[in-house]
């Protein structure tokens, strides 16, 4: 579990930092949302992760 919990972390971060980057280029477009709503989902699963192997 501590290596799952580690992976999502990491894609979590990796993927906050790929949506600020387009924000800035792009401005608000499909990829902006898309990486957005994924980077929410992500944050609750590590959410739901740690809650669980705690």
């Amino acid at each position: 579990m501590k290596n799952l919990d580690m992976l999502v972390r990491v894609i979590t971060i990796i993927l906050l930092l790929a949506t600020i980057t387009a924000f800035f280029f792009k401005g608000l477009s499909t990829i902006t949302y898309i990486c957005a709503i994924v980077t929410v989902v992500l944050a609750f699963v590590y959410q739901l992760i740690k809650r669980h192997t705690d």
